[in-house]
């Protein structure tokens, strides 16, 4: 946001948000910085506008699921797959964070989609097909280099499992100039594989290895409702090693099945690829399951299809079973402490007190900050100190935790604090009592 040229740090070109991208964060991929510049500068810095192009990404990331499902296996299925991709906690909790990763859920199911559809040899091959490999596939190296890992799974497929004839080749040309338009991106990936690897190989007690980041994987994929031990870990990274090379050797012959093999081969190979991933650089922190986010539309699409399966031998057990998942993830969803630490995201509201600073407050007034509130005090993030401090534009006098104000007080975290002194000059001290969901109520003037 704040590379992109958000608010008071804009506006900025296109050309100068990735400069000021590379200034700041070196080790991202700039495609999501280049589109939040974009769209900023047609719809404006609010909050509502920055969140809502991921939830526009996220809708639209839905109705292709459905039409993926239905092209690839039967209408049935595409609507199981929404509905699951809809209720599933974790892809939900993203369509409000002004981040990239419903982009990237949508970018790879344009990828998977359209390259089935070119070397299942069932469709005749197209133009808009091409497009949709190319867009989605370069898509995903410039939204997110995890993300990206889905390419070489998708390359590796194309390689070893597909019959070599002219579409073939023409298939493995616009994967090689996927790769080819990736070089300028090269240099952030081995930036940020360092960067990962520096910042974390002293901290190395927050790290998952891979079976306990398999276990976390399961979890958030089954929406909670898949909670292993972690002793289950190697046992399910086994299982996974040995289920590929089965799949691999699977000859099915109908077109759902193997479509269905297909998803399921290359999500596999996705996984063990992040795993491996993850023992050489050391990237996997409990909180960074976002990095999978490419996995969830092969999964529920492949989900769509085992629930349309199994409505085929036993429609009432499926139909039940879609209930139930169904009514678990809108539940999980509604419990808001659940729904906003699947990612450990601090439930801060700087915003609503931003909103009622300009309406009740004055230029003179003086703005008490309470560092207990959210924890944001001294050691807060100082990305997010610097974006809401610079658009204040009041003094405020931050109050240590030893403290104990007359009330709860909406939370800006400071640089520093002011001399009690800029009391004396100010007309009254402004303070934002917060309700209980965090929400700033009204402002008091004290004398």
């Amino acid at each position: 946001m704040i590379a992109a040229g958000a608010r008071n740090f804009g506006p900025l070109s296109p050309m100068e948000a990735l400069q000021n991208l590379n200034e700041r964060a070196p080790d991202q991929a700039f495609g999501w910085t280049l589109i939040m510049n974009l769209w900023g500068s047609l719809v404006g810095w609010s909050t509502l506008a920055a969140r809502s192009l991921a939830w526009l990404w996220g809708l639209v990331a839905l109705s292709l699921i459905y039409r993926a499902g239905r092209s690839l296996f039967t209408h049935e299925a595409g609507l199981v797959a929404i509905l699951l991709l809809a209720s599933s906690t974790y892809f939900a909790s993203y369509l409000h964070v002004a981040r990239t990763f419903t982009l990237v859920a949508l970018l790879n199911t344009l990828f998977l989609w359209s390259y089935w559809r070119l070397v299942s040899g069932v469709h005749p091959t197209t133009r808009r097909q091409y497009v949709g490999l190319v867009l989605g596939g370069s898509g995903l190296l410039y939204a997110h280099y995890f993300a990206a890992v889905m390419v070489p799974a998708v390359g590796l497929y194309h390689l070893l499992l597909v019959r070599k004839n002219r579409r073939w080749a023409l298939v493995a040309l616009a994967l090689a100039l996927i790769l080819l338009g990736a070089l300028p991106e090269v240099q952030v990936l081995l930036r940020g594989a360092e960067l990962n690897y520096l910042r974390y190989a002293v901290d190395s007690g927050n790290l998952m290895n891979g079976p306990e980041t398999t276990i976390r994987l399961l979890y958030m994929l089954g929406n909670s409702l898949v909670s292993l031990p972690q002793r289950a870990g190697p046992v399910i990274v086994l299982i996974l090693l040995v289920l590929l090379p089965a799949l691999l050797w699977s000859r099915p012959r109908q077109e759902e099945s193997r479509a269905a093999r297909f998803m399921a081969i290359v999500a596999l190979s996705f996984t063990l690829m992040m795993l491996g991933i993850n023992e050489i650089m050391h990237m996997m922190l409990v909180d960074r399951m976002r990095y999978f986010m490419a996995l969830w539309p092969p999964v529920a699409l492949l989900a769509g299809y085992g629930l349309w399966r199994l409505g085929r031998a036993n429609r009432r057990l499926a139909d039940w079973l879609l209930v139930f998942v169904l009514a678990s993830g809108v539940a999980l969803i509604l419990r808001t402490d659940i729904y906003l630490s699947v990612d450990h995201y601090n439930p801060a509201r700087l915003h609503l007190a931003e909103q009622a600073l300009a309406r009740l407050a004055g230029p003179e007034d003086l703005l008490l900050l309470d560092e207990k509130v959210t924890g944001f005090g001294p050691n807060a993030s100082p990305v997010i100190r610097e974006y809401y401090t610079g658009v204040l534009h009041h003094p405020y006098l931050l109050l240590p935790g030893s403290v104990n104000p007359p009330a709860r007080f909406a939370i800006m975290p400071a640089c520093g604090c002011w001399p009690t002194t800029q009391t004396a000059r100010s007309k009254r001290i402004s303070m934002l009592p917060c309700t209980v969901a965090g929400a700033p109520s009204d402002a008091r003037a004290l004398s």
